[in-house]
């Protein structure tokens, strides 16, 4: 006698992409030591995809609206840094002992992460992504076409959520860092709401940006982030992320995915 399973059966793979979200500031002096152990674990993996908030320990020149906005998956009343967040997923269930029960950002252990990371990179993709992104350098401008669709079952409130990164950030005053520091995929900019553009999950949608990039930022080190997650207002470890992808801004770099 086994416990019930229920068996989907789809037309075709979709390999599924980990959305590593770190949240760190400039003035987090234990910052720069956590951003060399993702630096290790992470090890140049393109199943890991990160995007760095500065947010969780007050806030810096590189802050976002939208990252401080997702503050609101800390416990209440418990902001930290260094933190991280892996497909805004709480694995208390499977994993007690590494996590939380009561939020899906923990800390960013070296032997924590690597397990959640196995287990997580494990989990069907319920969406596919597909992006093409078009940069004109010379008018400091790029396009960027988003098209996804779900293509398994999910009753929640599935929603798109755009990014644009910046790796390699330099900065002289991070602290912590002994006077220089080059910050990991630093978000720039949403391009969708704080808590993204919802669609039609069975039909999928298809969304085009356009992107005006400040001359402060390096186009090379640019590229768009995008990924599909829930939405619960109500329950922080309800926000599932159910795939994700990106795309290259460098205007040098042919950008499809």
């Amino acid at each position: 006698t086994s416990q019930k399973a229920q068996m989907i059966c789809r037309k075709h793979f979709e390999q599924r992409n980990l959305l590593l979200e770190t949240f760190s500031t400039e003035r987090c002096t234990e910052c720069p030591q956590a951003h060399y152990v993702l630096h290790e674990v992470c090890n140049d993996n393109r199943r890991i995809i990160e995007l760095g908030h500065h947010a969780g320990f007050y806030d810096d020149a590189f802050t976002l609206p939208e990252s401080q906005d997702y503050e609101w998956f800390y416990k209440p009343s418990v902001l930290y840094a260094p933190a991280v967040m892996l497909d805004r997923t709480n694995f208390h269930d499977i994993y007690p002992q590494l996590c939380d029960a009561e939020t899906p950002i923990g800390h960013p252990e070296a032997n924590r992460l690597t397990t959640l990371m196995e287990y997580a990179l494990s989990v069907p993709a319920y969406a596919t992504i597909d992006m093409q992104a078009a940069t004109d350098e010379a008018r400091r401008t790029a396009t960027l076409t988003v098209n996804c669709q779900g293509i398994l079952p999910y009753q929640g409130d599935a929603r798109l959520f755009v990014f644009v990164s910046e790796d390699s950030v330099h900065s002289t005053t991070q602290a912590g860092s002994g006077g220089s520091f080059y910050h990991r995929h630093v978000a720039r900019q949403s391009l969708t709401p704080t808590w993204g553009t919802t669609f039609d999950w069975q039909n999928g949608t298809s969304l085009t940006y356009h992107i005006t990039l400040p001359d402060t930022w390096q186009t090379k080190q640019l590229r768009a982030v995008a990924f599909v997650a829930g939405y619960d207002e109500n329950n922080r470890n309800n926000c599932q992320v159910l795939n994700t992808a990106t795309a290259s801004l460098n205007p040098l770099v042919q950008s499809g995915i």
